[in-house]
């Protein structure tokens, strides 16, 4: 429960930095200049999941409600800050102006729910992936090998780099939801 909280300052003190940086208009150029909060978001996802690889240790990442709250305040960061400082260009990315009206309305309302799903996506991969790969490494090591040590050696290495892949694919869906 400590580490949840310490997560969430982590990630509440990033969002305060992304939201510091908001001096100009031009959303493309706030959110390319970003790559320190991405960073950090980054480095604790990926911490947490490794922390997860520890004996008697609560990944926090495995917490579904979590991942929720992580992926909900980045994107609510994002669609306000592409809201208040461009906000023709959030209603551009909603409208299409070359189809017509009836079916402008279809497209924006598909849109909208679209903006939901991104949240969703990002915190069922994340949760997915990890919980995946606790039941494969239980699985391998329930069945009783000759090379016991050698493979769990083995799967600790490969669970230590799908934990780093999964923070990359978390950092890299923020960034290219925020586009």
């Amino acid at each position: 429960m400590m580490s949840m909280i310490i997560f969430l300052q982590v990630l509440i003190n990033s969002m305060d930095k992304i939201n510091m940086s908001m001096n100009t208009l031009n959303v493309k150029k706030i959110l390319s200049g970003q790559e320190s909060a991405l960073i950090l978001i980054f480095s604790v996802m990926m911490i947490s999941n490794l922390m997860g690889l520890s004996m008697s240790v609560y990944s926090i990442t495995v917490a579904i409600l979590c991942n929720a709250m992580c992926a909900m305040l980045i994107m609510i960061t994002i669609w306000l800050s592409s809201f208040i400082y461009d906000i023709n260009m959030f209603f551009k990315k909603v409208n299409i102006l070359t189809t017509s009206k009836q079916f402008s309305l279809f497209l924006a309302m598909i849109e909208f729910v679209s903006f939901f799903i991104r949240p969703i996506t990002l915190m069922t991969r994340l949760s997915a992936n990890i919980i995946a790969g606790h039941v494969i490494m239980s699985l391998i090591m329930l069945s009783k090998g000759i090379y016991l040590y050698s493979t769990g050696i083995l799967l600790m290495l490969f669970e230590s780099f799908v934990s780093i892949i999964q923070a990359y694919i978390f950092i890299t869906l923020i960034k290219m939801y925020s586009e």
